[in-house]
């Protein structure tokens, strides 16, 4: 069944699909990057600024900036193209998250999957030698 959403731009309902946004807003930003492409494409403009992009094309630069987000830029071809990380607030190429805050949220994760995993079971051979060791252990006291 056909799921209805708000448009996250315009407001207007539409019936929900890959995109969550409406059909008209979802044209408009691909003729903004067409737009914004056709601009960086150009030799002399690779090397633009996000301003001198807005100022070249027209485009808004909240849009210049949402076509960065989706990753429909590719900021490694373009010098002084770049984002602000979510995480340390400094400039990267990537979407959202630079590298070493990416790396970093995967070691926090990884450490923290490994601290929440229970501990080994204990055959019952081993439990034997800690019960042993351990009266031992009280024997001595």
């Amino acid at each position: 069944m056909a799921e209805l959403a708000n448009c996250q731009k315009c407001g207007a309902v539409f019936v929900k699909n890959i995109h969550s946004i409406c059909r008209s807003c979802h044209e408009e930003e691909e003729r903004c990057f067409q737009k914004v492409n056709q601009f960086l494409r150009k030799r002399e403009n690779r090397s633009a600024t996000k301003q001198e992009v807005v100022d070249g094309t027209g485009v808004s630069y909240d849009m210049v900036q949402t076509l960065i987000r989706k990753g429909r830029l590719q900021l490694r071809h373009f010098p002084n193209l770049y984002n602000i990380c979510e995480r340390c607030k400094q400039r990267t190429k990537e979407p959202w998250i630079c590298h070493s805050c990416r790396e970093e949220m995967k070691r926090d994760l990884a450490n923290s999957e490994q601290q929440s995993k229970p501990a080994k079971r204990i055959d019952g051979e081993q439990r034997s030698s800690y019960r042993l060791q351990e009266t031992l252990h009280k024997k001595n006291e």
